[in-house]
């Protein structure tokens, strides 16, 4: 992205959200009014987690900070919303709903492309 290569850029962080935060729950039930059938999001215990991220051939340290990151959400600490992305690309940034109704049609989003977790 051209903007963040500019100086005005140099040294500054940026938190990149979207117009809303949404729960797993809530990004599931948009999923299914897209799709047309039921999405859940099911919590599973962190070791049930990893063990199925490892089953799956992911190395230790990323599932690590994949659970950090799952605790982060369980946790309640991504509520914050910026205005970052628009400061730093000039465009408001999408809902999550018109991002899923927009690439439904590519099949992003079919159950058949990923693989379970055993």
């Amino acid at each position: 992205m051209a903007t963040l290569t500019t100086e005005a850029h140099e040294e500054q962080i940026y938190t990149l959200t979207g117009p809303e935060a949404l729960t797993y729950d809530e990004m599931a039930e948009e999923l299914s009014k897209a799709l047309g059938r039921v999405i859940r999001h099911v919590s599973l215990p962190s070791r049930d987690f990893k063990e199925g991220m490892l089953a799956e051939g992911m190395p230790e340290a990323i599932a690590d900070r994949m659970l950090d990151l799952e605790r982060y959400f369980r946790e309640d600490r991504v509520g914050t919303i910026t205005d970052d992305v628009k400061r730093v690309t000039g465009r408001v940034p999408r809902r999550f709903a018109d991002y899923v109704r927009d690439t439904t049609p590519s099949g992003l989003w079919n159950a058949d492309v990923a693989s379970p977790v055993r």
